[in-house]
């Protein structure tokens, strides 16, 4: 096998092919399928680490104003907030660059995402 593989990607291969060596019966089916694996996981390195963690993270934040200026205020914090944390993250980011996204959820209105790109966020 390829000595860069990761630890991964390595026991994916050797789990795979311990299967196909059950399926295929001939040592020519068998190295076959080893050169169709070593493709698919050159591939999958290509295109990120697969033992790089691909999280997701939530904040949940629950208001209840009385008035609906506090509610504009409070999504202009959110706002800036989020390009905060977007901003942060980009830096440390690897190949593939992180997504944010913010949505507001009200019992009348429904859920409605929050535009990232408007840029009125003086309090």
């Amino acid at each position: 096998m390829v000595e860069h593989w990761t630890t991964a990607a390595r026991t994916i291969a050797e789990q795979t092919l311990g299967r196909m060596n059950n399926i295929f019966s001939s040592a020519e089916s068998i190295g076959l399928a080893e050169y169709r694996l070593a493709k698919i996981l050159e591939y999958a390195r290509s295109i990120g680490n697969p033992d790089m963690p691909r999280k997701t993270y939530t904040i949940t934040l629950r208001v209840d104003y009385n008035t609906q200026d506090k509610v504009e205020i409070t999504t202009k914090l959110v706002r800036q907030a989020a390009r905060r944390l977007s901003t942060q993250v980009n830096l440390i980011a690897d190949k593939r660059k992180p997504q944010i996204a913010v949505e507001s959820e009200d019992f009348f209105i429904g859920t409605e995402q929050i535009d990232l790109a408007v840029m009125d966020d003086e309090v």
